[in-house]
């Protein structure tokens, strides 16, 4: 692996907490926080064995976690800041994982300057969807009454 002291390379950087899911062909410049211990899966297809290992890393604008796979356990470190070029979005258990993709890379870069770990976790379940607030609903019916929701009700419930 090797030391990518010129960040003007990528221009078109994908911050954490703008990615959504399906996208691919992602450039995500991040600092790595924590790291699981490797663990062998078998794939569904084949029942071919995978050493695979859980990345937690962050950005100034958030946290997510990322898959490693075989080879690639080892290229990163707690601590250490990487960009990742050519990375998808995958969905499992209703959260979002980025890994990479078949023609990617990961190289070391010079530090990432920010002072916490932001909030905004997106690989938690359904991180991405715009959560609709109490407020925001009409709660109306069809012809322009109040509802049971617009009442205090909860809309889902017949009691």
């Amino acid at each position: 692996m090797e030391l990518d002291d010129d960040a003007s390379n990528y221009e078109q950087l994908t911050s954490i907490g703008d990615i959504r899911p399906s996208m691919t062909s992602l450039q995500v410049r991040f600092r790595v926080l924590d790291i699981t211990e490797p663990r062998v899966v078998a794939s569904r297809s084949r029942g071919a064995r995978h050493l695979v290992r859980q990345a937690k890393i962050a950005d100034l604008t958030g946290v997510m976690d990322l898959m490693l796979w075989d080879d690639d356990t080892d290229l990163v470190e707690t601590g250490g800041d990487y960009i990742l070029t050519d990375a998808y979005v995958s969905i499992y258990n209703e959260s979002m994982q980025l890994n990479r993709g078949r023609d990617g890379h990961i190289r070391i870069v010079e530090g990432i300057q920010f002072s916490e770990i932001p909030d905004k976790d997106m690989s938690k379940p359904f991180a991405w969807k715009k959560v609709r607030r109490r407020g925001e609903s009409p709660g109306r019916t069809f012809s322009g009454k109040v509802g049971r929701e617009g009442r205090g009700y909860c809309a889902r419930k017949d009691f």
